[in-house]
């Protein structure tokens, strides 16, 4: 058989549910209302508890600061309409009587031994919000030293106007005061409140309040009177410049302090920003900022130039170190061949290839070039050919430089020819810019019959008269090289010390075809003494050549003073037709005394060389068939090499020359 389900409750089951739910109501009703009571108790002091957080918190805004006195009689006061507006809370409803806490409920903020204490003046909670009215905002920012009108503030109940009931206070930082000050920074609450009857004949109050904050927040203001515009200043005077005065004014009337900020030590031009600062006691900060464009527009200084040359190998190799200051923004680089390349390098080397000059610069960092220093390129030699006159020589640099010098030849007749002129070398020191003289020997003359010649340019002596069958010649000039102007002669003995070198010139050859006739060779120049003429003929008196001390006389001469001698730097002239001139030298040769055809009919002497100078280091002379001298000052080697063209150790045909070559530091 099938079971059947049941499908409702029986009476029985019915009644016994009711009596049950009876019985359980009269337990759990009782109870339940008093654990609400205390649940809406436990809400409402929660409650509490976050208006007084939320107000703390709406104290720790930087805008919300306050400062309190220590247990002040009457605490800072802030409303629940203060949170909400900065949005620290919503509106809370009173679970005690489900309405809502009125915006004009007041917090009370006090300090006591340091603590904050925040408190809910309960009897606020109630209080009507929209009987005191305050015009415009309930809370103010104001600017310290600047005026402030309260907006004013009204109260109505029911259409009745109570304004002038409403008791108004000012607090200053939880004291009150009689007015607003602005001259300070402070927090000041205006208190509105008033009470009236309401229903039910019941006094209720009405309570509002207004904030003003006495604040600086406008920075100061920062003045220069003398920065207009860009101040424009040379790199070169950065470290001794002088800052402008700027001064700083702020609406506090604070003194306030001025700080610069930057400097120019060590500055690279260009635009440069300086800062001045100046920061009130409420941490405002202003601020003026002044340019400074930093120019360069000095060039570079080029103090030395080093040069030094080698010519050891088979190219003439000269080194050049450049010493250069920039008083702004410092060298960049270096050019030796006028600007067409640079390098970083103030040192180059190059190959010698002509006499020229060479233009070195420098550039700075800000593009302006020294002006252009030329450095001359120094020939290997400088060379100094006959020209009739004077000729100077500058020293490029400081160094050691080689002077040879070569005397000019005596006058030829025909097959019989003049002496040659000698040779000598030294080495001076030189400064740069220092001058020598040069004077190059001309050659003398000669071949004609019944002809008078001058004498070679510097010394040379000259012939004297005219006859028939006499071919004389004149004498060969010297070639000097001296520290003072003029030929050899004008300088005269008084400044033997400025002559540096002498290199003799020779003398004069001589024929007379008459008679049993007579012929002469005449002296050679240079060495410590200059050489005598040749004669063929037993009567002749022929020029004897100049030495160290005296210039040459003739043989057999007993006058002891004559222009027949020779003298310092000027060789000898005879007395008539019937001789030959004496080659100039430090002191001339003699010529023939030709008054006679037994009293002449001889050629000239040679003049004498000079290398005696203390100036002068590594010192000698050659001569042509000379006597020769081991001495330091007089040092002299005899030779029979001869040239035309210039070469050292050699004698010396036709006119004279100079060679000043530089050795280096």
């Amino acid at each position: 058989m099938t079971k059947k389900h049941k499908t409702g409750f029986t009476l029985v089951e019915l009644l016994s549910v009711i009596v049950l739910l009876g019985i359980i109501s009269v337990i759990i009703i009782p109870n339940f209302t008093g654990i609400l009571k205390s649940s809406k108790e436990d809400l409402y002091n929660n409650q509490i508890e976050v208006i007084k957080t939320s107000a703390k918190l709406w104290t720790l805004n930087e805008d919300n600061k306050i400062v309190l006195s220590e247990n002040t009689s009457w605490p800072y006061l802030i409303t629940l309409g203060d949170l909400q507006d900065s949005g620290l809370l919503d509106e809370l409803k009173n679970p005690k009587d489900d309405t809502y806490f009125s915006d004009s409920t007041l917090i009370y903020i006090s300090v006591t031994d340091g603590t904050y204490t925040f408190t809910v003046d309960e009897d606020s909670i109630n209080a009507s919000s929209n009987v005191i009215t305050l015009n415009d905002e309930r809370s103010y920012k104001v600017e310290i030293n600047t005026s402030f009108t309260e907006p004013g503030y009204s109260a109505s109940i029911n259409g009745n106007d109570i304004t002038s009931n409403v008791e108004r206070k000012i607090y200053k930082n939880g004291v009150e005061v009689s007015s607003i000050d602005t001259t300070k920074i402070s927090n000041y609450t205006i208190q509105y409140k008033v009470s009236y009857e309401g229903e039910n004949g019941i006094t209720e109050r009405s309570i509002a309040i207004r904030r003003v904050k006495i604040v600086d927040t406008i920075p100061p203001v920062l003045v220069c009177s003398s920065c207009n515009g860009t101040i424009e200043l040379e790199s070169n005077n950065t470290d001794s410049y002088e800052f402008p005065t700027v001064t700083a004014t702020d609406n506090s009337l604070e003194d306030i302090k001025v700080i610069k900020m930057g400097s120019f030590s060590s500055i690279i031009p260009g635009q440069k920003k300086i800062i001045y600062i100046a920061t009130d006691s409420s941490g405002n900060t202003g601020r003026l900022e002044i340019l400074i464009n930093v120019k360069d527009t000095i060039a570079p200084v080029i103090s030395d130039i080093a040069q030094s040359m080698d010519d050891s190998g088979s190219d003439t190799i000269f080194s050049y170190a450049v010493v250069a200051t920039d008083s702004g923004s410092g060298i960049k680089e270096y050019s030796f061949d006028g600007g067409n390349t640079w390098q970083k390098s103030n040192k180059a080397k190059f190959v010698y290839s002509d006499d020229t000059t060479r233009t070195i610069m420098v550039k700075d960092n800000s593009g302006n070039v020294s002006s252009r220093q030329i450095a001359e390129f120094i020939s290997k030699e400088y060379v100094f050919d006959y020209t009739g006159e004077q000729q100077i020589f500058t020293a490029p640099l400081d160094g050691y430089y080689k002077l040879e010098t070569w005397g000019a030849q005596g006058g030829t007749v025909t097959s019989y020819r003049g002496g040659y002129g000698g040779y000598s070398s030294g080495t001076v020191a030189l400064k740069k810019g220092d001058k020598l003289y040069v004077n190059v020997g001309g050659a003398g003359q000669g071949g004609a019959v019944s002809t008078n010649y001058t004498g070679g340019y510097n010394g040379g002596g000259a012939t004297n008269g005219t006859g028939a069958d006499h071919y004389h010649a004149s004498g060969g000039g010297a070639t000097h090289i001296a520290k003072v102007s003029g030929q050899l002669a004008s300088i005269g003995v008084s400044k033997l010390d400025q002559v540096l070198i002498v290199a003799g010139g020779g003398g004069g050859a001589y024929i007379h075809n008459a008679g049993t006739g007579y012929a002469s060779i005449g002296g050679s120049g240079g060495g410590y003494i200059g050489t005598a003429a040749t004669t063929s003929g037993s009567n002749g008196k022929q020029g004897l050549g100049g030495s160290q001390t005296a210039g040459g006389r003739y043989t057999s001469s007993t006058e002891t003073t004559s222009t027949i001698f020779g003298s310092f730097g000027k060789g000898g002239t005879p007395s008539a037709s019937w001789g030959s001139a004496g080659g100039g030298g430090y002191y001339g040769g003699g010529a023939s005394y030709g008054s006679t055809s037994s009293n002449g009919n001889s050629g000239g002497g040679g003049g004498s060389g000079y290398i005696g100078n203390s100036l002068l280091t590594d010192k000698v002379m050659y001569c042509y068939s000379c006597t020769a001298s081991t001495g330091a000052a007089t040092k002299t080697i005899s030779t029979t090499n001869v040239s035309a063209t210039a070469t050292s150790n050699y004698a010396k045909s036709g006119n004279g020359y100079a060679i000043i070559k530089y050795l280096g530091k």
